[in-house]
């Protein structure tokens, strides 16, 4: 009785950011001309600027620029976002990135000038290219797998502390 409920519950539970990401890439596989992916590594910044407010403004960067182009934009559990585009020039991403950057100016992942080897703040993926397209696969894969595993902990550990909340009230 107990897995028919918890399967409902489940079906019930809207998919993950990453679930809908492999998603959109599935459908992107098969005619993947013209489509990037720009991966902001948000969750590699410094614990103080990684709080929801500042991501909330980092993902406001990007919602008129969705809207009016074929783009869409995923935040990941991790707390990284990824920009799927297609058939839109790189010049006209860029600025949207460099924007999200000087959100967090004194970080030390942002330092490094976009597009040089040592950016740690953005990877790129020319998903029209099979090679670049399986490595961020698996990248995003791997990351909805840990995501996963991390709210799976978050649950017992929820389910842990209102049971010892329960037991402890009178």
């Amino acid at each position: 009785m107990a897995e028919t409920s918890a399967s409902v519950t489940a079906a019930m539970e809207k998919p993950s950011e990453e679930e809908l990401l492999l998603t959109h890439l599935g459908r992107v596989r098969d005619n993947a001309s013209g489509c990037f992916a720009v991966h902001l590594h948000l969750s590699n910044l410094r614990s103080g600027n990684k709080q929801p407010h500042f991501l909330d403004i980092a993902s406001r960067s990007f919602q008129d620029f969705v809207s009016g182009n074929d783009a869409l934009l995923f935040r990941m559990y991790n707390r990284d976002m990824v920009l799927i585009c297609r058939n839109l020039p790189i010049d006209d991403v860029d600025p949207i990135v460099e924007k999200v950057r000087a959100l967090f100016p004194e970080d030390p992942l942002t330092q490094a000038p976009m597009g040089t080897y040592d950016d740690q703040f953005t990877t790129w993926h020319d998903l029209s290219q099979q090679e670049d397209f399986r490595a961020f696969h698996a990248i995003i894969k791997d990351q909805a797998a840990a995501a996963e595993v991390d709210r799976e902990n978050e649950k017992k550990n929820q389910a842990t502390q209102a049971a010892a909340i329960d037991l402890g009230a009178p």
